[in-house]
């Protein structure tokens, strides 16, 4: 029981690792930054999912994301309303929902 109450944290610390990622701090556009955060993710063995999402221009919204372990989908599963990301000088900020479930 305490393992399961555990993966749920480490999956959390790296995607937040991810998202601090100099890959993704580079300058580059909104819709490029969630293309490289898809791919850091892939690396690291977890998937980003999305039931949609919007190209602003100058900034990109996903729609129910879902963030999991690659090899199985039901281990962990952080999910979000909705995930924005703009582009702050040579930073990218993403700004996710006010709730975030992890389950």
């Amino acid at each position: 029981m305490l393992a399961r109450i555990q993966r749920p944290q480490t999956a959390l610390a790296l995607v937040l690792a991810l998202a601090a990622s100099p890959v993704v701090a580079q300058s580059m556009s909104a819709k490029d930054a969630w293309s490289g955060l898809r791919g850091l993710a892939a690396g690291a063995g977890l998937t980003i999912s999305s039931t949609g999402a919007t190209d602003f221009g100058g900034s990109f919204a996903a729609t129910g994301v879902r963030i999991f372990p690659t090899e199985d989908p039901n281990a962990v599963v952080i999910s979000m309303d909705e995930l924005r990301i703009e582009p702050r000088g040579d930073l990218i900020a993403l700004i996710p929902s006010a709730l975030i479930r992890v389950s």
